[in-house]
């Protein structure tokens, strides 16, 4: 119990889990901050996804990160791409970015990506996402997925 009497969090108490159920279009050779609409979870409230659209963290620890998204059918060899930043710094470590490339101008293209990260308390995490199509390509709706948690 913390001193006003409620549950104090506990170390895996961070956790969170969010979609976009809208649309969202990305011109050719642009990285673009992704952004998300509903959260399934988030105890304690780390995720903004009214303003910022990113991942405060409440407490130190190591994190993991997993995202992922569809994107409307591509030209060939044309890519889509995912990477996290922590910080404003594009982060590698465990993977940390991901690309897919269209093999045939049909169906969905899909793409994700994951790190595991050491965070202190008030560092942020966020995720873009770049297509290298010409024009603009839609991120499927309800498609769009991201989740996190501390796992030590």
């Amino acid at each position: 119990m913390d001193a006003s009497g409620k549950k104090a969090a506990g170390a895996f108490d961070s956790r969170f889990s969010c979609y976009q159920n809208a649309s969202i279009a990305i011109a050719q050779d642009t990285w673009l901050k992704l952004e998300w609409a509903s959260k399934w979870y988030d105890p304690l409230s780390e995720l903004d996804i009214v303003t910022d659209h990113q991942f405060t963290a409440a407490m130190a620890g190591y994190y993991a990160f997993k995202a992922s998204f569809n994107v409307t059918p591509m030209a060939d060899n044309t890519s889509i791409q995912l990477r996290f930043k922590v910080n404003g710094q594009t982060e590698n470590k465990g993977g940390g970015a991901a690309t897919a490339f269209a093999s045939h101008a049909e169906g969905w293209t899909y793409v994700q990506a994951s790190i595991e990260v050491y965070l202190t308390a008030g560092q942020i995490v966020f995720v873009e996402g770049y297509q290298s199509d010409a024009g603009i390509k839609t991120y499927a709706a309800r498609i769009m997925h991201w989740s996190g948690h501390r796992f030590a």
